[in-house]
């Protein structure tokens, strides 16, 4: 219809967020809350602070839906969130300053963009291991991957340029 609905109350300075496939639950990311928010989207409702013990600047949802991927960028880590439980696991060192992150259709990978590192780290969503930094532009602000999800592109804010990675 166009119109705006009630705002829903979630924890400080919400940035980014990332709705599950189902349709039914959107994470979002607080960059000055330790924690992560999740919306129950029939209801409108906020659930439950997903602490995190740090700061959110970026949030992905595994295609299947099972996993949350929180970028920490002030902690140069990713945090794990099981949705079906709603906790947090062991962070993930990832470069510095995370900033953005897509997940593969397949869902197989995460890749996080780095501001201070210039790379892109990838996340092997089986293992949650981070695997060698690839290098990109300077200052690798957003990443997106192609619906085949052979290519990740990645927009390199002061290199004035986009990094395929394949």
């Amino acid at each position: 219809t166009g119109t705006s609905g009630t705002p829903i109350s979630v924890g400080q300075q919400p940035i980014t967020l990332a709705i599950t496939p189902d349709g039914t639950t959107a994470y979002v990311a607080n960059i000055s809350s330790p924690h992560v928010t999740p919306i129950d989207v029939t209801t409108g409702t906020a659930g439950a602070p997903i602490a995190l013990g740090r700061s959110s600047a970026a949030i992905a949802v595994t295609p299947d839906g099972a996993t949350a991927y929180a970028v920490n960028d002030v902690h140069d880590t990713v945090t794990l969130i099981d949705t079906a439980t709603g906790t947090a696991g062991t962070p993930i060192p990832v470069g510095d300053f995370p900033f953005s992150i897509a997940i593969t259709p397949d869902g197989a990978t995460a890749y996080v963009s780095n501001l201070s590192s210039n790379n892109v780290t990838p996340i092997a969503t089986a293992t949650n291991t981070a695997g060698p930094p690839i290098p990109v532009g300077s200052v690798p602000r957003v990443v997106a991957i192609t619906p085949d999800g052979t290519t990740a592109y990645v927009a390199n804010a002061v290199s004035n340029n986009v990094t395929p990675i394949a």
